[in-house]
């Protein structure tokens, strides 16, 4: 059976329990706007995660458009121009 591992922010599903036992109405509207700015925060993170995802799907699936003649399997990659051998001078 697996162990149930509390989340995080699990907090964020009951904040209002918790703000319903606090009695000073600043501090109550401070944690609504506290956990509301962590909300944000996670929704941002989230969107950055998927973000740089989908730039790496796209970056690995470019590799499929191009020919198999420029893949080098010595080197196990593509490569636009074939390596000089010998003397580089110029």
């Amino acid at each position: 059976m697996k162990e149930h591992i509390p989340l995080k922010y699990e907090c964020l599903d009951r904040y209002s329990d918790i703000v319903s036992k606090c009695s000073d109405n600043e501090a109550k509207q401070l944690l609504v706007e506290m956990f509301e700015l962590i909300r944000y925060q996670m929704g941002e993170i989230q969107h950055q995660r998927m973000t740089i995802i989908a730039q790496k799907h796209q970056e690995s699936w470019t590799h499929y458009d191009r020919p198999p003649d420029q893949y080098d399997t010595e080197q196990r990659k593509y490569v636009d121009k074939p390596y000089k051998s010998g003397n580089m001078s110029c």
